[in-house]
């Protein structure tokens, strides 16, 4: 089985090249004071290079907090965060004005009560000012101990969009927390054992069932969907710092896997190699992280 590893090189100027092909991606100034990562993509074929064209970067603060995502077609996404991680902004520029600098397109704003996020405002960017677009509201129930066992979506006309149904761990392990929020601000509950979403009607539009090892790592995640009979099988294993190294996608329950994926870290926790592998174990691609 025939792999290439491509390497990056960060140069003096804050201009990113890579050996595959002479394509450079600038990074905005004033960016380069964080860490940051660099991908490089690699389709494979027959044990040669298919594809080799996509480029991001991207940037964390102190925390391991994203800051901002830079990709080789010019997307960037900023991020903002409060003084306990919550993702409160977010910015998308997809243009360019005629001397070079950045133009926003939109913004989300982020409003959290207790520290469940409570608010998402909308707006967009147009002729140099930002309009309001809408705004859309969460809605919780919790039980004695802090844990989120309902959660509604509304839209801007504050109609139910979709309701998302929690059911524990039972006996739970002795914790002070219960949930978290993704990069795209989605709440990611802990030691939930299954989450049932219904439409506003209580229709069932798919569920999700958790399993956990000894440590509480989630190392089976079953997923069922209205749009396929046949259920969706994701398994996990952990490094000792219980970072995730290997992620296995089944579809239905079968003993042939879809697709792998490989992950290595530095001593930072941050990932430094992923590798995807495909059914007939052979290397999709594999993707090189830098930090500076």
């Amino acid at each position: 089985m025939k792999r290439v590893i491509l390497t990056i090189f960060i140069l003096a100027n804050n201009i990113l090249s890579f050996s595959q092909k002479n394509e450079r991606l600038e990074i905005p100034a004033g960016l380069n004071a964080f860490k940051f990562a660099d991908i490089i993509e690699s389709k494979y074929e027959n044990g040669k290079v298919k594809k080799s064209t996509q480029i991001e970067i991207y940037g964390f603060d102190d925390r391991k907090n994203l800051i901002y995502n830079i990709d080789s077609k010019g997307l960037y996404l900023e991020y903002k965060y409060d003084s306990t991680n919550n993702l409160t902004e977010e910015f998308f520029y997809e243009k360019f004005d005629s001397i070079g600098k950045r133009i926003p397109s939109s913004k989300w704003k982020y409003e959290y009560e207790n520290g469940l996020r409570k608010k998402i405002i909308r707006y967009k960017y147009s002729y140099g000012t930002w309009k309001y677009e809408e705004t859309v509201t969460d809605q919780y129930l919790l039980n004695s101990i802090g844990q989120i066992i309902e959660h509604k979506y509304f839209d801007s006309e504050n109609k139910i969009k979709e309701i998302v149904y929690s059911y524990y761990l039972d006996p739970l392990p002795i914790h002070n927390k219960y949930f978290d929020f993704n990069d795209e601000g989605r709440i990611t509950k802990y030691y939930c054992r299954k989450e049932v979403t219904t439409d506003s009607l209580g229709t069932i539009k798919d569920s999700t069932i958790y399993n956990y090892d000894t440590d509480y790592n989630i190392i089976k995640q079953i997923e069922y969907t209205t749009n396929s009979s046949t259920p969706r099988v994701e398994t996990y294993k952990y490094d000792k710092s219980k970072n995730i190294i290997e992620e296995t996608l089944y579809i239905g329950f079968v003993n042939q896997y879809f697709t792998k994926r490989l992950f290595e870290y530095n001593k930072e926790g941050f990932v430094t190699k992923y590798t995807s592998i495909n059914s007939n174990g052979d290397v999709n691609w594999i993707r090189i992280y830098q930090y500076k």
